[in-house]
């Protein structure tokens, strides 16, 4: 199993966003570098997995207590588990099942992801 520890995705990721779709795009594409240069950063690239699904859970620490619902928490982070995907050469269908749990507040907020 791995974990990774991201910030908190930005409001332009959400599926509710109203952002310009070129502001959105350069959004997309930085979550998904960022997620992607962590994972190396943290010595996971290419990680040997078993064949078959790779559970994962996203543990996400808000930065206050706004309330935020699963599904819009799952979309904020599309980009950056593709990036960890690229990162660990697998396809990220393979990322099931998924399992979305709520930790303690943090300031700033962050996303712990564990995979395997």
């Amino acid at each position: 199993m791995i974990e990774i520890t991201l910030p908190w995705p930005p409001a332009i990721l959400s599926a509710n966003s109203r952002a310009n779709r070129f502001e959105r795009a350069e959004a997309i594409r930085m979550a998904r570098a960022h997620a992607k240069y962590e994972a190396h950063r943290a010595g996971f690239q290419h990680v040997a997995f078993q064949e078959g699904p790779l559970g994962m859970t996203l543990i996400f620490h808000f930065p206050d207590d706004r309330h935020r619902d699963a599904d819009n928490c799952l979309s904020r982070m599309k980009a950056a588990l593709d990036g960890l995907c690229d990162a660990l050469d697998i396809d990220d269908e393979r990322l099931w099942p998924i399992t979305l749990e709520r930790g303690p507040n943090v300031t700033g907020g962050q996303i712990v992801i564990r995979i395997g």
